[in-house]
């Protein structure tokens, strides 16, 4: 999560048929196994572009990246209930857990920059800031 987002799984590239499965996981990666509805998702994802066009898309970008990780021997990393959706972020060696846990390599790791590409991640860049500034003193 540092910088780009990637997911390797057994060390090769999991690839996405469409740029916005890849984001929606790094979404639930950045939600630490949280809870969002398609509501929440879609106001993110989508910046407050709510209607029933983005709302039908919404609902095949989350089948086709189910799809993508059924492919990849992974489908348990999803969790998907009646309009409640989540990763078990147990599953996941994650740069981004590993500095919320202390970890001095991965703090050291962190450059001020986290899921790049994403506008709705700048939040948690702040937040990561201040835990680094605090971590070093």
């Amino acid at each position: 999560t540092f910088g780009h987002f990637d997911i390797f799984v057994n060390n090769t590239l999991l690839k996405f048929p469409r740029q916005k499965c890849k984001e929606l996981l790094a979404f639930f990666v950045d939600r630490r196994g949280g809870a969002v509805t398609a509501e929440q998702i879609i106001d993110s994802l989508w910046e407050e572009r709510y209607d029933e066009s983005v709302k039908a898309y919404f609902h095949v970008v989350l089948r086709d990246l189910k799809k993508t990780l059924k492919q990849a021997g992974i489908e348990s990393l999803l969790i998907c209930n009646r309009n409640q959706n989540a990763i078990n972020p147990a599953m996941l060696d994650c740069d981004y857990y590993r500095f919320l846990e202390g970890d001095i390599s991965a703090i050291q790791e962190f450059n001020d920059e986290y899921l790049a590409d994403y506008s709705w991640a700048e939040p948690t860049v702040a937040t990561l800031m201040h835990k680094k500034n605090k971590f070093v003193q």
